[in-house]
């Protein structure tokens, strides 16, 4: 039998070797990620857009020397150097790790390095670690891709608890491909020199075991204009543009998307429509508009954002005017014919409005700059003949 008590063994729960089920990997650098995420807690479901799967038990004798791991009913993994074959429980010392549910078989290492080659190359796989002594030390994982790439988690301290603790003991590893990648090793470092007894150890070897396709729904719309005020130029209203937004698509290396764009991996092409459009002839009031992102790809499509364009008719823009005009001109005048045009427009007057706002525009050239500098007169000018246009006038 293995040491017991004396010291807490350790073990790699999610040594969960999982292999991300056997949709294809994005079309972008081929790269390897590692996650360090959930800690000490129970192995996640995916890793990456992958799928995680257990592979079967070790069906071997507690104490035994092996060299493999069952990774599926027909494969294994296979470490560089023999490993001791233990149980959860009865022969490894912990009672408490993989997230605290883990019962199930763990191998250790004889030394401070083990690496672990997988049966084929693999989307995603992931494992738990920890030192065959009580306390925490620090330790690390390299995983090496089919195409040459590497990823390290760097030094993380990693806690072994005695038998019995609440707390779950080992830490999660997780590695998967990015743009075609996948992970063929693992090489597992005990690097805390202060640890006495080099060695640790993994296990709960698991991959996918069958296709699932990955979900892609994750399509959002960027570049959407917030709520806009325009004046009006003409009886209809205005024309209104703004800068197209975009699809965004984080599974997608054409992220963003153009308003039409196909995909780099030219499985599918998203779209960006915006109703009314930009370029469209708003009505004096408040509109609002919808633009939609839609991608046959993803699950969430189609998504939608809307914002309000406001178009300020004649006597929105004659209020505006006349705080313009506050303190402008010789006494009062131009904020008096602002008021009167005011009135008449208010009164079902607009002809007498637009002559009252031609009177406007004649005193505001008369002035010398003395009184009203050139731009704020030029401003003025044509903020009035904006609002007779609005207003209708002839001539």
């Amino acid at each position: 039998m293995k040491r017991f008590t004396s010291r807490a063994r350790a073990a790699v729960a999610g040594a969960a070797f999982f292999v991300a089920a056997l949709a294809a990997a994005p079309a972008a650098q081929a790269a390897l990620t590692f996650v360090g995420s959930p800690g000490a807690g129970a192995p996640p479901a995916t890793l990456g857009e992958y799928t995680m799967v257990p592979s079967p038990q070790d069906t071997g004798t507690d104490g035994a020397v092996v060299s493999s791991a069952p990774a599926t009913p027909t494969s294994s993994f296979s470490f560089d150097n023999p490993m001791l074959l233990y149980s959860i429980g009865p022969s490894w010392n912990s009672s408490n790790w993989a997230g605290g549910t883990y019962a199930g078989r763990v191998y250790d290492s004889q030394g401070a390095t083990e690496t672990v080659t997988l049966a084929s190359p693999s989307n995603a796989v992931y494992f738990y670690a920890t030192p065959d002594q009580v306390g925490s030390y620090d330790m690390a994982a390299t995983a090496t891709g089919t195409n040459g790439t590497t990823v390290s988690s760097n030094p993380i301290k990693v806690t072994e608890l005695p038998a019995g603790a609440a707390t779950p003991s080992a830490q999660f590893f997780g590695f998967y491909g990015t743009g075609g990648e996948q992970v063929q090793s693992i090489t597992i470092s005990l690097v805390d020199t202060t640890v006495s007894l080099h060695d640790f150890a993994i296990g709960d070897f698991a991959l996918a075991g069958t296709a699932v396709d990955a979900v892609d729904d994750d399509l959002a719309l960027s570049g959407v204009p917030s709520a806009m005020t325009v004046d009006a130029t003409s009886p209809a209203g205005a024309v209104v543009t703004w800068p197209a937004p975009t699809a965004v698509d984080e599974d997608s290396p054409a992220s963003p998307i153009a308003p039409s764009a196909v995909h780099e991996d030219g499985d599918a092409t998203a779209t960006v429509a915006c109703s009314p459009a930009s370029g469209s002839t708003f009505a004096i009031g408040v509109t609002t508009v919808t633009c939609t992102a839609t991608d046959p790809d993803d699950s969430n499509s189609p998504v939608s954002q809307s914002f309000t364009v406001t178009v300020e008719g004649a006597a929105q823009q004659l209020s505006d005017l006349a705080g313009a005009v506050v303190g402008v001109g010789p006494g009062k005048s131009l904020a008096d014919k602002v008021a009167a045009a005011q009135k008449a427009l208010a009164s079902g007057k607009p002809r007498i409005a637009c002559r009252i706002l031609r009177a406007f525009i004649q005193e505001v050239r008369a002035q010398p700059r003395k009184r009203i500098p050139a731009k704020l007169a030029a401003s003025l000018i044509a903020d009035a003949k904006r609002i007779t246009a609005v207003i209708g006038c002839a001539g």
